[in-house]
């Protein structure tokens, strides 16, 4: 039912182990895990099938695009995220950090609370909505939406820096004024907040007060959704794990270690 979907750069694999032990432990829905690690070859693949959750993992070739918008970070990616949404075989796609642990099924419990509200897509804001340009709406680095209503590779075609890939970072002349947020930041995954607003989606996101816990009692939504929740947490995000991750990683291990303790 979802494909859980996933970049890695070098700098984050040593997240890695946790991230599979948790989505063996947690997900629900989850049917496979599509990992693109945009510094291998493209010829490169590995697949194994673990508790009936079946692991992809595969490169990419970031020269193909003929654009130094490419090479930076954050665009590497975006770039990764598309190639992980291309490979996908379920009709569900959930796009997630690899710095993240699960408190509990959150796969599930996005979905079903998807289908109870009627919405387009579900997730977290970004830890610092105020200060990205989509503001509240769902965050790359955690959301839920069907496959079959993501943009094709045509839309805004001519627009974008790296031609087809709307999930990159940075401003596109003439469309960022309408933003929530239009003189922050345009984080990778911006452009995903104008596609949603053209198609007239609903969405909801989950807040976090500390940057790292995020829980089902604080959330913001565009459809005057009020919803009670029961009050539980749905995961921890270790945050730029992929570029601090020596300072990161003791401190992600040992929430973990506390998560199995206390859930």
């Amino acid at each position: 039912m979802i494909s859980l979907c996933t970049v890695l750069i070098n700098s984050a694999t040593p997240f890695l182990d946790i991230y599979k032990d948790c989505v063996i432990a947690k997900t629900k829905l989850v049917r496979e895990v599509c990992f693109c690690k945009v510094d291998e070859p493209p010829n490169f693949y590995k697949e194994e099938t673990i508790n009936g959750i079946k692991f992809k993992t595969f490169g990419y070739d970031l020269f193909a695009h003929d654009s130094s918008a490419a090479m930076s970070p954050g665009n590497q990616h975006a770039i990764g995220m598309h190639e992980c949404i291309d490979k996908a075989s379920q009709p569900y796609i959930f796009l997630c950090d690899p710095d993240i642990f699960f408190y509990t099924s959150v796969d599930e419990f996005y979905y079903n609370t998807m289908q109870n509200l009627q919405l387009d897509i579900i997730g977290s804001s970004h830890h610092a909505a105020t200060e990205i340009a989509q503001g509240y709406f769902p965050w790359h680095g955690n959301l839920l939406t069907a496959k079959k209503n993501l943009p094709t590779s045509e839309w805004m075609k001519g627009k974008f820096d790296i031609e087809g890939k709307y999930l990159q970072m940075g401003k596109v002349p003439g469309y960022t004024t309408m933003f929530p947020n239009s003189n922050k930041n345009f984080d990778t995954g911006s452009y995903l907040w104008l596609w949603a607003h053209e198609q007239n989606w609903k969405w909801l996101a989950f807040q976090t007060l500390d940057c790292h816990t995020y829980t089902s009692r604080y959330y913001k939504n565009n459809s005057n959704i009020k919803f009670k929740f029961p009050k539980q947490e749905l995961f921890y995000h270790g945050v730029s794990g992929s570029i601090k991750n020596n300072e990161v990683m003791p401190i992600f291990a040992n929430e973990y270690k506390k998560s199995k303790e206390d859930h």
